[in-house]
């Protein structure tokens, strides 16, 4: 039908038509229409425009011989186009049928003759019309091979599109797989589509058992919000003591949520979640160093001084006393000089331990 191209003048439409190529993610057409339908990476469509094809093999507007296509196989079909008006055709004193089959559908041509070829062939009209219904025998061939040249074009770049998309497929996989990340992905309604490896690890369950859980309602309760969020377009990070998909409580973990989005529309949510359980661990140890003995585990003077402060400071508030109880060692000096400081520090152990 009449077809308007992006890169067209502004006179409108034209008649033309379109070819479409799909483009499969594994190279071949699979037989099955499920199949089809699971592969199918997307389209090549070209638009083609009648009068620019038929006329750009002419080099100009026909004036010996007047051409129209109908879309059907007889001249009652509808008018698909015209080289010449209508008044053309019903003054020609010859006029010809022709049936053509191209691309799974039926066409006809209608030649007529114009005053130009009729004037010369008075004397000649046998050879003229044949050398005429040649020239548009090859016009027709023309056009069909640039179709046919055309379609294998379009089979090729597809063909190379569709290489191009598996590589550039296998390589995102494989980064997926080898990060050294636990990774998810999950759809707008919030349920895991798929995972890494390490991110099964982390959770210590199966794929089966991951794949498809409902983390606004079924998941770790701690990452609810950052994941509406994260929905909703905004890169959140959130840290957990659960574990990211079960929720069961274990080490540390940080997750980010990051939303992926095509053209301004949310695609999905990508979530990369890190193990942080050690750095928990030395950072609970740093400060447990920082306020207590090493020896014996007891609060150090500085940690004794805040506590002080704060007892001395609730007592005022409530006008009451306060006591604190100071204890000396007698002769621990000399358990240190005749026993050695491996024998202090054992004693000052057990004393730690009873009060």
């Amino acid at each position: 039908g009449n077809i308007a191209l992006a890169s067209g003048d502004a006179q409108g439409q034209h008649p033309g038509f379109r070819m479409v190529q799909p483009v499969y993610r594994d190279g071949a057409v699979p037989h099955e229409l499920s199949a089809r339908r699971t592969n199918l990476a997307g389209f090549l469509s070209v638009g083609i425009r009648i009068d620019t094809l038929l006329f750009g093999l002419l080099g100009e507007k026909p004036k010996e011989i007047a051409v129209r296509l109908h879309d059907g196989p007889n001249v009652r079909a509808p008018l698909f186009l015209e080289s010449h008006s209508a008044s053309s055709f019903a003054a020609a004193r010859f006029r010809q049928e022709h049936l053509l089959h191209i691309g799974g559908r039926i066409w006809t041509v209608e030649y007529a003759s114009l005053p130009d070829f009729e004037s010369k062939i008075a004397s000649r009209q046998p050879t003229r019309f044949l050398a005429a219904g040649v020239l548009v025998s090859l016009l027709l061939f023309a056009a069909v091979w640039s179709l046919s040249r055309t379609r294998l074009q379009a089979i090729d770049l597809a063909r190379r599109m569709t290489a191009s998309l598996r590589g550039s497929e296998a390589k995102l996989r494989e980064l997926f797989v080898q990060a050294p990340l636990g990774v998810m992905t999950l759809d707008r309604s919030g349920r895991i589509t798929d995972c890494n490896e390490k991110l099964l690890r982390y959770t210590g369950a199966e794929r089966e058992q991951v794949l498809g859980v409902d983390m606004l309602r079924a998941g770790n309760p701690d990452l609810v919000e950052s994941l509406r969020h994260a929905i909703d377009g905004e890169t959140t990070t959130i840290e957990t003591d659960r574990t990211p998909v079960t929720g069961e409580a274990g080490d540390h973990f940080r997750c980010h949520f990051q939303p992926i989005k095509l053209d301004g529309e949310l695609i999905n949510v990508l979530c990369f979640v890190e193990d942080i359980s050690e750095r928990k661990r030395a950072e609970a140890h740093i400060e447990h160093l920082a306020h207590h003995d090493a020896l014996t585990g007891l609060t150090n003077r500085h940690r004794f001084g805040e506590h002080l402060d704060m007892a001395i400071a609730k007592a005022a508030q409530v006008n009451r006393c306060l006591t604190l109880l100071f204890l000396d060692l007698d002769n621990f000096k000399t358990v240190n000089d005749t026993l050695g400081h491996a024998a202090g520090d054992a004693a000052l152990l057990q004393i730690a331990q009873r009060l």
